[in-house]
């Protein structure tokens, strides 16, 4: 088992919550056109060809751009009430279920930042995080002057499990980058010519950074993953061992944030980090601030569970461990072939419905050497070329059918549309409609289409030490009338 403070506990909950808010938030720009039968996505057609088994969301019932924004603010209403630290325990389950439906519902846009908040969100649930920095805590002591915290750590299998998980993320992301990218350095030059991804930033350093400055960024995002994962997996030195982390971490994540469009998984991997503090840490920052650290007491007036509950708690700790451990073995392309074994039907739902995969494999094996771009050709009926996608995701009608644009500003979900949609077909007809519901969208009737075409332009990214982009070609995804 491990402990942890209940100070570094309430604000892990912030960082979540944080997360959890900014997720809600960054959602509602584009909602109409992922959570709603209008959309592109619609229910009955991602309940009958679901993208992936096991997903459930009760925005599965809401389909109008009403019902669908009810919910996002609902979620946005428990996800704030779970950060403040109001009637945690209730707020902490609520917010699980709301971050599986937000997920669940459209998974088709999930990435790894997706992934990485569902696990650390489902692990935290096991553990009090509203003891400390939170509104139970302001209420109770207002209600008793004599009111005293129980100060000490929390002793649970749960903390070893969500300190396990941020370590296996650092790990199998640097064990899966076996490919010839990451061994010649050229990794990081290719991951920034992935122009759906790709800031201006990263524009910026690919074409004037030096072909060794390259390199060197590719053989330090892998070296620091190797470092993290040992230094939070460590049994020595671990407090020594986690205030590295808390020094390196954010500089790693806040690059990848800098140059590339990761939605929010390095801010997610970010909220992981107060769970590191120890008491030690608190009471030199008690220390700093001029206050006498803390004396751990159990004089407390907070109310513990019963035995039983804890027991349970454990137990199902230990059988979400067992069910993660199948699902990291099967999920990784490291894994030799002879240890990946045959999950359950029980261990599938058991990952499945909470969003727990455990693929961890940025940019691996091989980073990708082609960049794609999923463009509309369609006619309206004044004559027009133009390009429904490009309106909805980046402001511009404009179709681009010679060439893939630099740095195109996607949110992390026009990303995996313009990314996953061509390879699912069952999807092809809700997106058929879509698009000649553009005129609906932009309020002008002479912007109804009349034909299209969709093509996925494919370009081959120049190699290292190029300069010139290669040609592109375009593979037919779809057609009308």
């Amino acid at each position: 088992m491990r402990a942890a403070d209940p100070r570094s506990l309430g604000l892990l909950r912030i960082a979540i919550g944080s997360v959890l808010i900014a997720d809600v938030l960054r959602r509602l720009p584009d909602f109409a056109h992922f959570y709603t039968n209008a959309g592109m996505l619609p229910n009955h057609t991602t309940l009958w060809q679901p993208l992936r088994p096991h997903a459930i969301s009760f925005f599965f019932t809401l389909s109008t751009p009403a019902e669908a924004l009810l919910g996002l603010l609902a979620c946005l209403g428990v996800f704030v009430c779970f950060t403040l630290g109001w009637r945690t325990r209730l707020f902490q389950v609520l917010a699980l279920i709301c971050l599986i439906s937000l997920h669940g519902r459209v998974t088709m846009l999930e990435n790894g930042g997706d992934i990485a908040l569902s696990n650390l969100l489902f692990w935290s649930t096991f553990l009090p995080l509203g003891r400390r920095f939170s509104l139970d805590a302001k209420i109770a002591a207002e209600a008793n002057p004599n009111f005293v915290h129980d100060t000490r750590p929390i002793t649970s299998l749960a903390v070893l499990a969500i300190i396990l998980q941020f370590g296996v993320i650092y790990l199998f992301n640097a064990f899966n980058k076996y490919g010839v990218e990451w061994l010649d350095g050229s990794a990081v030059h290719y991951a920034m010519h992935q122009d759906r991804i790709a800031t201006v930033l990263a524009v910026a350093v690919r074409e004037n950074l030096p072909l060794a400055g390259l390199q060197a960024m590719t053989w330090m995002a892998i070296s620091t993953e190797y470092i993290l994962a040992a230094l939070i997996l460590t049994p020595f030195l671990r407090r020594y061992a986690h205030r590295v982390v808390l020094l390196t971490a954010p500089g790693l994540h806040l690059s990848f944030a800098l140059f590339l469009n990761l939605g929010l998984f390095s801010y997610a991997m970010l909220a992981w980090l107060p769970l590191l503090l120890t008491s030690e840490d608190w009471d030199w920052i008690a220390r700093r601030r001029g206050q006498e650290p803390e004396v751990v007491n159990s004089d407390s007036d907070e109310r513990s569970s019963p035995a039983w509950t804890g027991r349970l708690r454990e137990a199902t700790v230990v059988a979400f461990l067992i069910a993660c451990g199948f699902q990291l073995l099967n999920e990784n392309p490291i894994t030799p072939e002879r240890f990946r074994l045959e999950k359950p039907a029980i261990v599938q739902a058991m990952i499945g419905y909470p969003r727990l995969r455990q693929g961890w494999s940025m940019f691996a094996p091989r980073s990708p050497i082609n960049e794609t771009l999923l463009v509309v050709d369609a006619r309206t009926v004044d004559g027009r070329h133009v390009d429904p996608i490009a309106w909805a995701s980046r402001g511009t009608d404009e179709v681009v059918r010679d060439h893939i644009p630099k740095a195109l500003g996607f949110s992390q979900f026009w990303v995996s549309i313009v990314e996953r949609m061509p390879g699912h077909a069952p999807y092809h007809g809700a997106l058929r409609d879509w698009i000649l519901r553009h005129h609906e969208r932009t309020g002008n009737d002479n912007d109804a289409v009349v034909r299209f075409e969709v093509v996925n332009l494919i370009a081959e990214s120049p190699h290292l030490g190029e300069d010139d982009d290669y040609p592109v070609s375009e593979q037919l995804v779809l057609w009308y009338p």
